[in-house]
């Protein structure tokens, strides 16, 4: 990859062009990355464990649910306290990757390993890491818009 930054003072708006050969993966992640740059989503969280605190991707971010009182992060690396509200993250993740499934829990579409579609009136999901959960009838409406189905 090459990067060719121009200034030019006479400009009123940043304006970014990719020259690429064909849409491969490393165009579509830049262009994903770019979105999510001018649409102001989170891409970041702290995760704390104990005393460790943590810079979590939030592309790597399988899940965001409640635990007690906590709000949690779920990765691939383990569990991790994060000091967001649900709502927050709601409102703050990109929605086209991110969906709310009920009150207190977020799933990462991208991790979404199986949906089983058998239930009366919900969907249960299973995760990439073999986690469980379930759409609530809340949410139902909206997580089939997300998911077009």
């Amino acid at each position: 990859m090459n990067i060719d930054i121009r200034l030019d003072p006479e400009i009123e708006e940043t304006e970014v062009m990719i020259r690429a050969k064909a849409i491969d993966q490393e165009v579509a992640a830049i262009q994903r990355a770019l979105e999510a740059i001018e649409a102001g989503h989170l891409r970041r969280v702290i995760g704390i464990r104990g005393t460790d605190a943590v810079p979590l991707e939030t592309a790597d971010i399988l899940r965001f649910h409640t635990q007690g009182k906590a709000v949690c992060a779920q990765t691939a690396a383990g569990t991790w306290q994060v000091r967001h509200r649900i709502r927050e993250l709601v409102d703050q993740l990109d929605p086209s990757e991110f969906v709310q499934i009920n009150q207190g829990e977020i799933v990462n579409l991208r991790f979404v390993s199986r949906m089983d579609l058998s239930l009366a009136g919900t969907i249960k999901l299973e995760l990439t890491n073999g986690a469980r959960s379930f759409v609530s009838r809340r949410s139902l409406a909206a997580f089939r818009t997300v998911i077009n189905l």
